[in-house]
């Protein structure tokens, strides 16, 4: 599934979608932490760990995955492409001193594609990605993510 492609683009990378996004996709983010589970603690600790002295300074658990989405989204258009979608696997397998297996990543990319890009333009909204998650049951509120 796709929603298991972009839950593994985010485990395998912790184990969002705009600085990038303008102002106008975030939304007040709630305080109940009950429906984020481990994949936005993970979210949370792979921006954390990886931003340098770019650590969004409204970075919280609950709206992890909306600026883990936007740390992938490299030229700041607001979706993910098939690029963007291969730098998680492929920091994992560096940080992990394993050998990149193109044809397993791109192969994940297909199907995430497949399954998640509702539209068929060939990239991932922010829409999509949440609506990836929910199918997931990680997350029931995607407003609560940042985006409405």
């Amino acid at each position: 599934m796709i929603s298991t492609k972009v839950l593994a683009f985010a485990a395998v990378c912790a184990t969002a979608f705009v600085g990038h996004a303008s102002a106008s996709h975030q939304a007040t983010f709630q305080s109940d932490q009950s429906h984020f589970g481990q994949e936005s603690i993970n979210m949370y600790n792979y921006i954390k760990e990886n931003s340098g002295d770019h650590v969004p300074a409204d970075l919280t658990i609950e709206n992890a995955p909306f600026h883990y989405f936007t740390h992938f989204d490299l030229n700041d258009d607001g979706f993910l492409d098939g690029n963007e979608l291969r730098l998680p696997w492929y920091e994992s397998f560096a940080k992990n001193h394993q050998y990149v297996d193109i044809t397993m990543v791109d192969g994940k990319v297909d199907r995430v594609l497949v399954e998640d890009d509702l539209d068929n333009d060939g990239l991932i909204s922010p829409d999509e990605y949440f609506a990836s998650l929910e199918r997931q049951h990680q997350l029931k509120d995607p407003v609560a993510m940042g985006f409405h």
